[in-house]
């Protein structure tokens, strides 16, 4: 409400960054960002791999981008209602707007779990649909999030850190160390394989 929002104190960037809550809603939308980007960095990688049709791989950046377009569109409106009278679940319990970022994270987690024992189209289909719309969670919430937990005053500025480092940090931590790290364990575990075999007399 109006009146809970003029109760909280503006920080400043540095301000916040003291506080417990600046660094876990970083660590959250860091890795839900990372995780975004190496799908759309490696889909193709992980469509050959399996040994799908070539057209999947565009097919599902198309999904990933319409999952996570909508996720922007939606995830602002429905943590709206959320927060309003007719959001209260059957406890009578406001939902605060934080709670998407654990539904986000638990999409996203779904999704690469299915990701990752995927052997049909269907099944990677499915997992990329919910790692773009976990993707698209995070940009709403991230502006809203901001501004509800630590003030109007100083929102661009807060944001912005956020919108950078969560792209920079996710996309290097993720799709470049932990996406090098397992292609270069099934380099080292497939040649080892093919060594052994020449080795069989």
């Amino acid at each position: 409400s109006s009146s809970n929002q003029n109760e909280v104190k503006s920080l400043t960037l540095t301000q916040m960054l003291r506080t417990t809550q600046a660094w876990l809603l970083l660590w959250t939308c860091t890795i839900l960002a990372g995780g975004g980007t190496v799908m759309t960095n490696n889909v193709g990688q992980m469509v050959e791999s399996l040994g799908l049709s070539p057209t999947t791989a565009p097919a599902s950046l198309a999904l990933f981008s319409a999952a996570q377009a909508a996720a922007r569109v939606l995830t602002g409106s429905i943590s709206e209602w959320a927060l309003s009278a007719k959001g209260k679940c059957c406890c009578g319990v406001v939902i605060p707007r934080p709670a998407f970022l654990v539904i986000a994270s638990f999409g996203g987690c779904a999704a690469h779990f299915l990701l990752g024992m995927a052997t049909s189209e269907v099944a990677f289909v499915i997992g990329v649909a919910l790692s773009g719309a976990a993707f698209g969670m995070i940009w709403p919430l991230m502006v809203l999030i901001v501004g509800e937990c630590f003030g109007a005053a100083h929102v661009g500025a807060n944001y912005m850190f956020y919108d950078g480092v969560t792209s920079a940090i996710g996309t290097l931590l993720l799709s470049k160390f932990v996406v090098q790290e397992v292609y270069e364990s099934h380099i080292v575990k497939k040649h080892s394989s093919l060594f052994d075999d020449d080795d069989t007399p």
